[in-house]
């Protein structure tokens, strides 16, 4: 009997040999994958991180000293009277008509190169954004809320703390007002 017993107890350890080893594999597979899944998921964000940081905005270094500049910038007619406290000038003309769009760009061109007044924006009327303030009929002179506007054809405006201080319509006008 006693032989028996150690035929039986080399199996059983045969057996426990083979057990152990199939958890060891058993282990270093699923260690595999759980490293798999988180090098794929790095791999991810880092990809993501790469893409929005290429095209995110370039911040430019901005000098110590700030030079007063006239600004060109296009705004939505809703913007007109709110653009700053202080005194502004604000021009209206449909950008797509190329005609009309060359007379202004080069009016406000020149006025931006000449002139040591406040800022100059730039609302384009064939935005469908301000189509509903064009008028056929009669334009309103003296606008108290961007509700009250109704812009006949070119014009520009002089704002002077949120309130229309001048207005003056028609390319000769404008140009001379430029000057």
């Amino acid at each position: 009997m006693a032989g028996k017993k150690k035929k039986s107890t080399k199996k059983e350890t045969l057996k426990k040999v083979e057990e152990v080893q199939e958890v060891k594999r058993s282990f270093w597979s699923v260690f595999f994958v759980i490293i798999g899944i988180l090098c794929f998921f790095l791999a991810f964000y880092l990809l993501t991180l790469f893409i929005t940081n290429k095209n995110a905005p370039k911040e430019e270094k901005k000098d110590e000293e700030t030079e007063t500049s006239i600004s060109s910038d296009t705004i939505l007619l809703g913007k007109s009277l709110s653009m700053g406290e202080g005194e502004y000038l604000v021009i209206y003309y449909d950008k797509s008509d190329e005609l009309i769009a060359n007379v202004y760009d080069s009016l406000v061109s020149t006025y931006q190169i000449r002139a040591q007044h406040g800022p100059l924006y730039i609302v384009d009327m064939s935005s469908g954004f301000n189509k509903s303030f064009e008028t056929d009929g009669e334009s309103n002179k003296n606008p108290e809320t961007i509700q009250d506007f109704a812009i006949h054809g070119p014009t520009l405006i002089q704002v002077n703390e949120n309130k229309v201080v001048d207005y003056i319509e028609g390319k000769e006008a404008i140009s001379n007002y430029l000057k």
